[in-house]
């Protein structure tokens, strides 16, 4: 059965109850989520990736302000090389949530994934590197906005790893303390810091021994 007739099928089943169950009906509902939930897992193991995006369609329209759930549709549109639907997707999300630290930290991770990416066509030759620039400069304007008010990791590491990128090294010290103080003793923290300070007196010159904090956390993490 489709997810839409699925829906409605709870629906129907729902109006049917007794006036005397009035939480069955949510609690009908959240089951359905659940299931739809569960669905996608087992589609992407058995890589019906097509399917999914139905799937996630259907729990946008139930979740709208949800960002992981509009992250998971960029992402399963990003498996089938729907790139520009993708972007759109969290665009489109960012801009209708400009103050959730969630939406733009799926956004500037796009940028993030694209500007680390030296194995595709499009930044593979000194020609292109301007563009590979301007994406890590679109990473602070979306997250300075919100920083203040992130829970978690993922963005302050973002933000420090695309300043740095641009060279802009006290703005990117500035970020990893602001992380260390979320998350003390975190030993990726404290290696960005010291790098930065390094870099600031002239004392960091290999790229290549970057570490861990080279990754990005997820917003959930």
């Amino acid at each position: 059965m489709k997810p839409i007739a699925v829906i409605a099928v709870a629906f129907a089943a729902s109006f049917a109850l007794p006036q005397s169950s009035p939480n069955r009906a949510n609690e009908i509902y959240d089951e359905y989520e659940a299931r739809l939930d569960r669905r996608i897992d087992g589609l992407y193991h058995s890589g019906e990736y097509d399917a999914i995006i139905d799937v996630y369609r259907v729990l946008v329209g139930i979740r709208p302000h949800d960002a992981e759930t509009h992250g998971g549709l960029a992402y399963a549109l990003g498996n089938v090389e729907r790139h520009a639907d993708a972007f759109q997707e969290l665009v489109r999300f960012r801009r209708g949530h400009p103050d959730d630290p969630a939406a733009a930290f799926n956004e500037a991770q796009d940028y993030h994934k694209w500007a680390r990416n030296r194995d595709t066509e499009l930044f593979n030759n000194e020609e292109t590197q301007g563009q590979v620039s301007k994406l890590w400069a679109r990473i602070p304007a979306l997250l300075e906005p919100v920083i203040e008010r992130s829970a978690t990791a993922g963005n302050y590491s973002l933000l420090a790893r695309a300043y740095e990128k641009m060279g802009l090294f006290r703005e990117s010290l500035r970020i990893w303390e602001m992380r260390r103080e979320r998350r003390p003793g975190d030993p990726a923290v404290q290696q960005g810091i010291e790098r930065l300070k390094r870099k600031l007196t002239g004392g960091y010159t290999d790229d290549a021994k970057e570490g861990d904090d080279e990754k990005t956390d997820n917003y959930s993490a």
